[in-house]
């Protein structure tokens, strides 16, 4: 009965043990959002539904597309970006597997030259076993006494951390944590690519069509003149309206 109870408190102390973590529960913080944006009283925040990832094809412009989509693939920000995510993946599975048990094997081999001859013959006793061999017709057994021991050896091991306090738990938070921060970083580079090359491409087109606009202008100027220079030729216009 003692042994049996006194098992019990060790394993309800270890089950303890294991429960406690280092340190308090992390608690995201809540930003909040407000209700209304400052300068727009009609148009309420709603996140609701979040905007479409792709939503430069909306204007349908083939040009555009091919634009945002060479600018992604040779971005050097956003690829550092990636390269963030995937040091931080493989952080996080290291911090798992600091919680899982090892299994490891080792193996080797091994030649010992083992000095019997110069033991036997410092103890005077190799010349008696000399004799004895010839006589006995085994005279190459002592020339095997300078032959290397051949040996082989092998082991299997196992190990395992016992997260007693919670530190691999922690360790794993902290980077799955930071494998999301990494993977914000890439979506903040993209939007920012992404919004920056559309408002490059439709400055562009604006400054396009202005000078589309002007061109058309002018050309109507031009017909105007012309039309005024011949009424004033035939006397139906002053001079006035050419000027």
């Amino acid at each position: 009965m003692i042994r049996r109870a006194c098992r019990a408190a060790c394993c309800g102390l270890l089950l303890t043990l294991v429960a406690c973590k280092v340190g308090p529960e992390f608690t995201p913080p809540d930003p909040g959002v407000p209700e209304r944006f400052r300068n727009a009283a009609d148009a309420p925040v709603s996140g609701a539904a979040d905007p479409a990832p792709r939503w430069w094809e909306a204007s349908n412009d083939p040009v555009l597309n091919e634009l945002i989509q060479r600018a992604t693939a040779g971005n050097l920000t956003v690829q550092q970006a990636v390269m963030r995510v995937v040091g931080s993946r493989q952080q996080e599975n290291a911090s798992r597997a600091a919680g899982v048990p090892r299994i490891g094997a080792a193996a080797g081999y091994a030649a010992t030259r083992l000095p019997l001859e110069g033991l036997l013959k410092g103890s005077g006793a190799y010349g008696a076993l000399s004799d004895a061999a010839r006589r006995a017709g085994r005279a190459d057994a002592l020339n095997k006494l300078e032959e290397p021991v051949n040996t082989l050896f092998g082991a299997l091991y196992s190990t395992w951390q016992l997260d007693l306090f919670g530190r691999v738990s922690r360790q794993v938070e902290a980077a799955e944590a930071n494998t999301a921060a990494a993977k914000e970083a890439v979506n903040d580079a993209l939007v920012t690519l992404q919004a920056d090359v559309a408002q490059a491409y439709f400055t562009l087109r604006a400054a396009q069509a202005q000078t589309q606009a002007q061109r058309a202008a002018i050309a109507a100027t031009r017909e105007q003149l012309a039309l005024n220079a011949s009424l004033r030729q035939a006397g139906l216009a002053p001079e006035f309206d050419v000027q």
